[in-house]
C-alpha cells in the first residue's frame, strides 16, 4: 500500500518485534537449563526473524536492529553456558556477517523521500479547502476554509493557485534536504569503511533544515539520531562477533586469551580495533580466562571504563555510551523479562 505514503500501516513491525523478543527469552531459557539444541534452534529463528525483516524503511531497519539486539542478548546467556561447539559459534558468526545496516542508509532516506511525495501530493494539486484539509491531517490547522459552498467556490478560486505555488515551493526545499541528507549519508558510509566511526557521523540538527520549509521542519527533525542508531547497532554486530572467536579460543584451550591479538582471523579484519575510534577495544579477561569484559567507548569517543551498560546510577550512565559485553564467571542470574507491548 505505498500509495498511502506515511499512513501506510506496518502492523508486522511489532508482531516482528515480540517475536523476536520471545525467541531471545526462549534461547535464555533453553541456555540456562542447560539444552544446548533447543537453545541453538532458537538463536538461529530469531536471526531468521531480523533477516525476514529487511525492508528499507526508517521505521523498519529501527526495528530491525531492536530485534537484533534482543537476539544477541539471548546469544550471549548461551555463551555464558558454554553450549555450543566451534560449528555452531562459526555459524552463528556468518549469520552475523550478513547484517549491513549502514550499507542501507541511504536506501532507507530515498524512500522516506518516496513516501512524503505520495503524502504530499495530494495536498499540492488540490483546490485551497481540500489542500487545507489534507495538511491539517498531516500537521495542524490551516485557516479554516468557510463552510458554506458559495463561498467556499470563492475562496478556492481566488486563493488556490497561489496556496499550491507556497506548497510547491516548500516541497521542493524539502527535496533538496532530503537529497542533502541522501548525499550525506553516501559519504558517511564510504567514510565508515576507512574513517573511524565517530567522524563519520551525520549531523541534522535543527540548522540543517531550518531555512528548508514548513515540509521540511515537520518531517526532519525524527531523522537526526538514525545513523547513529545504526552505528550503534553496526557495533554491537562487530562486538558480537569477537565473542564467537573468544568462544571459539575457549573450546579450543579451555580458557579466554588475554590479549585479541590471539584471535586474529582472516574472517574479521582488525578484530581488535574498536570501529568508533580505530584504537584498541577495550578487552581484559575475568577469573582466571573463566570470563571477559570487551567494550567499545561509543560514539563520544570517550573511555568511560565501560560504564555505558553496567548498573551505575542513572547520572553516570546517562553521561556514557561506551558499549560493554560482560562474560562473567560467576553464576549467572535469571536475566529480568521484558513486558511485551
Amino acid at each position: 500500500a505505498w500509495e498511502e505514503g506515511f499512513t501506510m500501516l506496518l502492523p508486522q513491525l511489532s508482531t516482528l518485534r515480540n517475536m523476536a523478543t520471545a525467541q531471545s527469552l526462549k534461547t535464555t531459557h533453553h541456555a540456562l537449563l542447560g539444552e544446548a539444541e533447543a537453545a541453538y534452534q532458537s538463536t538461529l529463528l530469531g536471526m531468521e526473524l531480523c533477516a525476514t525483516q529487511s525492508m528499507d524503511l526508517i521505521i523498519s531497519r529501527l526495528v530491525q536492529a531492536a530485534m537484533l539486539q534482543a537476539t544477541l542478548e539471548g546469544i550471549h546467556a548461551a555463551q555464558q553456558q558454554h553450549l555450543w561447539d566451534a560449528n555452531a559459534w562459526e555459524a552463528i558468526d556468518g549469520k552475523l556477517e550478513s547484517f549491513d545496516f549502514l550499507g542501507n542508509a541511504a536506501a532507507c532516506i530515498r524512500n522516506e523521500r518516496a513516501f512524503g511525495q505520495t503524502s504530499i501530493e495530494p495536498i499540492l494539486n488540490s483546490v485551497f479547502s481540500k489542500g487545507a484539509q489534507t495538511f491539517a491531517e498531516l500537521t495542524g490547522p490551516l485557516p479554516t476554509p468557510p463552510d458554506q459552498a458559495w463561498a467556499r467556490v470563492i475562496t478556492d478560486g481566488i486563493f488556490t493557485k497561489y496556496v499550491q505555488a507556497f506548497f510547491c515551493k516548500q516541497w521542493r526545499l524539502c527535496l533538496e534536504a532530503y537529497e542533502s541528507m541522501i548525499k550525506d549519508l553516501e559519504v558517511a558510509t564510504a567514510n565508515a569503511s576507512s574513517l573511524p566511526w565517530m567522524k563519520s557521523r551525520v549531523d541534522w540538527k535543527e540548522e540543517a533544515y531550518r531555512d528548508k520549509g514548513v515540509f521540511a521542519n515537520l518531517l526532519l527533525p525524527a531523522l537526526n539520531l538514525f545513523y547513529d542508531n545504526l552505528l550503534k547497532t553496526q557495533t554491537q554486530i562487530r562486538l558480537m562477533r569477537i565473542c564467537t572467536l573468544l568462544e571459539r579460543h575457549y573450546l579450543e584451550h579451555g580458557a579466554y586469551p588475554s590479549d585479541l591479538m590471539a584471535i586474529i582471523t582472516h574472517d574479521l579484519t582488525n578484530p581488535m580495533i574498536d570501529p568508533m575510534t580505530h584504537e584498541p577495544l577495550h578487552y581484559q579477561v575475568l577469573g582466571e580466562g573463566a570470563g571477559f569484559e570487551l567494550y567499545s567507548v561509543g560514539l563520544n569517543g570517550k573511555d568511560d571504563q565501560g560504564m555505558g551498560q553496567k548498573k551505575q546510577t542513572k547520572q553516570e550512565s546517562d553521561a556514557s555510551d561506551d558499549m560493554l559485553i560482560r562474560l562473567s564467571p560467576e553464576e549467572p542470574l535469571l536475566p529480568p523479562m521484558s513486558i511485551l507491548p
